[in-house]
């Protein structure tokens, strides 16, 4: 797994929907917008308290896009929000000087100004989320070495190469180097200015053959599905990869799908049960203990307090002793806490993956290629995919 850093901004909460409060710095992961300036505090995030009435906040928000915020006699300009952003009731400030501004700032990540004037705010906070989310930088990938292909079409016209490109083998093993991650690595979640999707990786000469390039120059190749907006930094970023798939997870509303769809409440009951079970022998089995805290990480939940206590689990501390027993006490709380409020239940017989394209036309209408080498292997059998 890539590891992913972090920077500090300023945070706040406004509670009244007027004025704000608990003001701190706080760590948040890195992203491009982070990177891009000069110091991370320039940024202000701050959460909206859901209870505060709509009247209010409608007579606020007005204010503090035109006039912004002041912290500690310092004003901080409105920037803006991103999709994940306003479904937290979060809003992004910026504090502005001779050298950065903040349409300085947004024109560096890209032409965001013709998203908004061809889709409006709502695709606009998606394409500036691009530039907040949590990625790792690696290298450059010049435009010349950036090779566009088409986007394959089904016989009924439907799109099935969404957000799907190619990389190069030996470019794959620089970065493979570069972040201490498998060098087998396969596929690589990225981003690059306005591009975004999954890299998959081929040898040298099938790359070129599928991209239909004879030049070394092209180290990847992305489709115009993958090309979100114009411009932004060519730096390569990685947002994730590959990994020995963990188990997934039913969502409330994938349980009501598949309850419409005949499957007996029973089985959701049963699978209900099983996670009580597993929460609550933590703090007395080492061994589902370990392999509960083990599915929090492979299931990528970046987590300092989950890595500390797998890594004591590992050391064979005492489960008795007091503060392994007071952590055990906290995880199982905090899992307790986030069935009740999630109700997301785990699937043992499942799996997080990466769906790819299958560039040479092998499978049939219907069938999918699943291989996970650390479980079962290749699968043969009928499965269910969900998104």
């Amino acid at each position: 797994m890539v590891t992913k850093a972090t920077a500090p901004i300023y945070t706040a909460r406004c509670s009244n929907g007027v004025g704000l409060s608990d003001v701190e710095v706080q760590e948040h992961p890195a992203s491009r917008a982070t990177r891009l300036v000069d110091d991370t505090t320039r940024f202000l995030l701050v959460s909206v308290d859901k209870r505060v009435e709509d009247s209010v906040l409608r007579k606020t928000l007005p204010r503090w896009v035109r006039e912004g915020v002041k912290i500690n006699g310092v004003r901080y300009r409105f920037l803006g929000f991103t999709e994940s952003q306003v479904k937290a009731g979060k809003l992004t400030f910026f504090r502005e000087d001779y050298e950065w501004t903040v349409e300085r700032l947004l024109a560096s990540f890209g032409d965001l100004s013709a998203v908004y004037l061809k889709s409006g705010y709502g695709k606009y906070s998606a394409r500036l989320g691009l530039s907040f989310s949590s990625t790792v930088e690696s290298l450059d990938v010049p435009r010349e070495a950036a090779h566009e292909i088409p986007d394959l079409k089904a016989p009924d016209g439907s799109l099935y190469t969404d957000g799907c490109g190619m990389i190069r083998d030996s470019f794959a093993k620089i970065l493979c180097t570069k972040h201490d991650i498998p060098s087998d690595t396969s596929v690589f979640q990225v981003r690059r200015g306005g591009i975004k999707g999954l890299l998959v990786r081929f040898p040298d000469e099938k790359f070129e053959r599928l991209g239909r390039t004879s030049s070394p120059l092209h180290l990847i190749a992305y489709r115009p599905s993958m090309y979100k907006y114009e411009d932004g930094p060519t730096t390569l970023e990685i947002n994730n990869h590959n990994l020995p798939p963990a188990p997934a997870h039913l969502s409330l509303q994938f349980m009501v799908l598949l309850l419409s769809l005949g499957v007996p409440l029973e089985v959701f009951q049963r699978l209900l049960q099983d996670q009580l079970d597993a929460i609550g022998s933590i703090v007395t089995d080492r061994e589902k203990a370990l392999h509960y805290v083990k599915g929090e990480l492979d299931a990528g939940v970046e987590d300092r307090f989950n890595q500390s206590l797998y890594a004591m689990l590992l050391a064979q501390h005492d489960l008795a002793e007091p503060y392994v027993r007071q952590q055990l006490l906290k995880f199982q709380e905090i899992q307790y806490e986030s069935l009740r409020r999630e109700m997301n239940l785990r699937v043992m017989d499942s799996c997080y993956v990466f769906g790819v394209v299958d560039e040479d036309g092998v499978l049939a209408p219907g069938e999918v290629y699943v291989n996970l080498p650390a479980r079962s292997g290749v699968l043969v059998r009928d499965v269910m995919v969900a998104r």
